[in-house]
């Protein structure tokens, strides 16, 4: 389950609002039952996150062997890392600049 911010249930989806991540990081709801639960999917993908995290913190890097490559962006690349449920759709993904209307 997803932290809606705000609390309204909008119509169109959140994504990647902003504050979205921190139940993913911080494991809010895991330590009792608790509507903030996430499910298996979504813990693979907070251990995913957090694993990122933690390589920057340490190296100021995000990348590590055994996860897929967080490209660093440029506009020659323009490629960025989508971290999604389930935790396979870990990818690279091309063509921000066009999705995003970023001319």
């Amino acid at each position: 389950m997803f932290l809606p911010v705000p609390p309204a249930d909008p119509s169109f989806q959140y994504h990647a609002a902003h504050a979205s991540e921190l139940q993913f990081i911080w494991n809010l709801g895991l330590a009792t039952p608790s509507p903030l639960m996430l499910s298996a999917d979504e813990q693979a993908l907070s251990t995913a996150m957090v694993g990122y995290w933690t390589q920057f913190a340490k190296t100021g890097d995000p990348n590590s062997s055994g996860s897929p490559m967080w490209p660093v962006y440029t506009t020659a690349n323009d490629s960025i890392l989508t971290l999604d449920v389930p935790a396979a759709n870990v990818k690279v993904t091309p063509g921000f600049k066009a999705a995003h209307k970023c001319q």
